[in-house]
Order: structure tokens, then sequence, then C-alpha cells
């Protein structure tokens, strides 16, 4: 989270995904936001007292919908409606390879799919990593 609030500073709230977004009033969060999970996909014994985890992030990237992405919407009102994936690329750019100085193994992104909603537009991010715990 410290890392991404440094490198990507359009970014207005960061913070351990809690169902925030899922809330039927406005979600308390500022836009846009970027909202984390993880999940130890495996874990395997390593050594004495150590397992070899796999683990994957999850990132829940929202944004507010700032206007219509059709041909017919003025150019600008198009720019600025996909400038979300300038962010998303911002995202990426920031964690790929990072190996947090070397308390795990480094970043690699799995996949980015949009999630269908009419209120907010949000994309999810998977990374992966693996470490021993």
């Amino acid at each position: 989270m410290d890392r991404l609030e440094e490198l990507v500073p359009e970014l207005q709230w960061i913070d351990i995904d809690e169902g925030q977004l899922n809330s039927p009033e406005r979600p308390a969060v500022a836009f846009p936001c970027c909202l984390a999970d993880m999940v130890y996909v495996q874990c395997d014994d390593y050594k004495e007292a150590l397992q070899r985890v796999r683990g994957q992030i999850t990132l829940r990237v929202a944004f507010k919908r700032l206007g219509s992405t059709n041909t017919a919407a003025p150019r600008a009102m198009r720019r600025r409606s996909v400038s979300n994936y300038i962010t998303l690329k911002s995202i990426h750019n920031a964690l790929q390879w990072w190996g947090g100085d070397g308390k795990f193994g480094k970043l690699r992104r799995l996949s980015v799919r949009p999630e269908r909603r009419s209120d907010l537009r949000v994309f999810v991010m998977t990374y992966e990593t693996v470490f021993a715990d």
C-alpha cells in the first residue's frame, strides 16, 4: 500500500478490501481507490517449520464514471473517460517485478478484468508472489 501511495499519486484511497464497494449506499472511499486483498493459493512444506506459500494479491481499482465513451461523445469526454487505463498502467508499473526489497518473490501480473457495474468503473487486478512463512 505504501508503494502505491508513493508511485501512483492519482489514487485517492488505498486500503484493505473489506467490501467497501459492495455497500448499497455511497462507498466510504475517495475515488479513484485501490482496495487490496491476499489469498494463500498454495502452501507446501519447505524446511523445518517453514512453508513455501504461493500468494495472490487482488486489487479492486474503482473509478467514478466520468462520462460517455461511445464514438458519438465529444473526443475530450472520451479521453477523460478512458483515463482510468493510465492509472491501471501506473499501478502495474509500480508492482510488476517488485519484490518488496527481498521480503517476497517478485510480483507478476496474472490478470486484469473489469467488473460489470452501472454505478462505478471497477477493475480487478491480480498479481502472484511466493514467500516463506
